[in-house]
């Protein structure tokens, strides 16, 4: 073996069998760390490597009379740096790795991308161990693959992801999409997301996507079932830090059940129970997303029937402005407007009304609040005013 050696991509065996013995007489002669040799064949024999700062490397030539490699970097090409610095530093990739294949085989890389998406980006996901997200993905093949209509291209790409049993599309963009080698089932693919969330609010996100897809599945009724296994399972663990949290899930599963026909599993929570331990009610409520608030207001008039009204009439005066809406339009349709009204006149000449009531009354006022609309009116407006400060 001569002492500059020009490596290929892919060794042979028995290159890399002379590496070693390269590398072990580097050894002797106190070149080189004993330790760095099985890395230092592994990034040798690879052909390619990564640098934290500059990128994609081809190696070029390794030097072991001089105990140097040779590495052509896109920003630094032709750089040399000592065999055990390098065997510390740098990253080997194997020449099927999608960086490697760019830098020998762009023009085979576009075919690819223009005629089989599938094959591309199965090739992205496994150069990063099986996963990447979007924006890596997107970092990796544009603009040297996919030179131009990203998003139509992503589009189509994605499309076809979802068809496919190997591909698991995550419900945020910033997670990865995920390449399974074993093709999964439709339940599978639905169930997937939810089985590996992290959390009860990725749960919820993962449980509302797969509610949205669920109705071509063999299975419906089982993978539903589960569904609902593991919300309940999260809600009993943040009944107490997250209400609101919990109690949203409830709702969504409650919404699940309702629709699907699945009946209670022994031992649930409810949503009374949640109300039931909520010191605060109008924060407990406000701390669910803005299409769960009428959900959960409803939930609680079914679950209190002799004492809503009271409650309501109450919470008008303690929630922000949006719930402090959803509330009133709740007492107007199921006919209690005249109460809510005379509450709201004793709040005004009492001037205890909130400054978002108020607020209320002034985007809402008309003909019906004729009566009390006067300058105590002003006056309490004034009032709340003067309270926030």
């Amino acid at each position: 073996m001569s002492d500059t050696m020009t490596e290929e991509a892919t060794t042979t065996v028995e290159q890399s069998d002379q590496l070693q013995s390269e590398f072990k007489r580097l050894v002797l002669d106190g070149k080189l760390d004993p330790k760095l040799t099985d890395s230092l064949t592994e990034l040798v024999t690879a052909g390619f490597c990564t640098h934290r700062s500059w990128g994609f490397g081809k190696i070029t030539t390794v030097d072991t009379l001089m105990a140097k490699i040779t590495i052509d970097f896109q920003s630094k090409p032709g750089h040399s740096m000592d065999l055990g610095f390098a065997a510390k530093i740098l990253q080997p990739l194997s020449a099927t790795h999608i960086l490697a294949r760019k830098a020998t085989d762009l023009p085979g890389l576009k075919r690819m991308g223009a005629l089989r998406h599938l094959e591309l980006i199965k090739l992205v996901l496994e150069s990063y161990g099986g996963q990447a997200t979007v924006a890596l993905i997107q970092e990796t093949l544009v603009p040297d693959v996919i030179e131009e209509d990203w998003k139509k291209w992503w589009a189509d790409a994605k499309k076809e992801m979802k068809g496919d049993g190997h591909y698991q599309l995550p419900v945020k963009k910033t997670e990865p999409i995920v390449y399974h080698a074993e093709e999964l089932s439709p339940a599978d693919k639905l169930m997937s997301n939810i089985r590996d969330a992290k959390g009860l609010k990725a749960q919820l996100a993962a449980a509302t996507e797969l509610c949205k897809s669920i109705d071509g599945v063999e299975n419906k009724e089982a993978v539903l079932d589960e569904v609902v296994s593991i919300l309940n399972e999260a809600i009993k663990n943040h009944l107490t830090l997250k209400p609101s949290l919990a109690l949203e899930a409830i709702l969504l599963r409650d919404a699940i059940r309702t629709q699907s026909g699945i009946q209670p599993q022994e031992g649930e929570l409810t949503a009374n129970d949640i109300y039931e331990k909520a010191d605060d009610l109008a924060g407990l409520i406000e701390g669910l997303s803005a299409a769960k608030q009428k959900l959960a207001l409803e939930a609680f008039r079914q679950a209190h029937p002799d004492s809503w009204v009271d409650t309501y009439l109450k919470l008008i005066n303690q929630t922000g402005l949006r719930l402090v809406g959803e509330l009133i339009q709740i007492l107007i349709d199921t006919g209690h407007f005249e109460k809510f009204k005379a509450g709201l006149a004793k709040l005004i000449s009492k001037r205890e009304a909130s400054t978002d009531l108020m607020l209320w009354m002034g985007k809402n006022r008309s003909d019906s609040f004729a009566d009390i609309l006067g300058p105590e009116v002003f006056r309490a407006m004034m009032a709340a005013i003067e309270n926030d400060r």
